[in-house]
């Protein structure tokens, strides 16, 4: 496994991605950061002490800015049941399927579970 370079300060990638929402939520060997997001979903980022701090942040200036986070209204996490039970599915699919129904989406995968639908 390749080693970070270390020419991007820590403290920078801290702060960039507190602007994004993220807290840190525990700082030992690794720096653990988390965002909770509206809807309650939550995403987690592990930094590295000593790591690729550049590459990380050039990760999150080239894809975050371009990503839309997607999620279900409350009230539609029984249609991931359903799903779940109807197409014997697991969780994660059974949510992916949902999402993409509800926003119109087309679902690209070579997960095999979703041959059958």
């Amino acid at each position: 496994m390749d080693k970070f370079p270390v020419d991007v300060p820590k403290r920078k990638v801290i702060k960039t991605l507190q602007i994004l929402g993220f807290r840190i939520v525990r700082e030992k060997e690794h720096i653990s950061m988390l965002r909770e997001n509206p809807d309650g979903s939550k995403i987690g980022v592990v930094l590295f002490k000593y790591g690729k701090e550049d590459v990380f942040q050039k990760f999150v200036e080239d894809v975050m800015s371009n990503v839309k986070f997607l999620s279900l209204p409350l009230e539609l996490y029984g249609d991931v049941v359903s799903a779940r039970k109807s197409l014997n599915l697991d969780f994660d699919d059974a949510y992916q399927y949902t999402l993409a129904k509800y926003h119109g989406l087309k679902i690209v995968t070579m997960d095999k579970d979703f041959d059958r639908i």
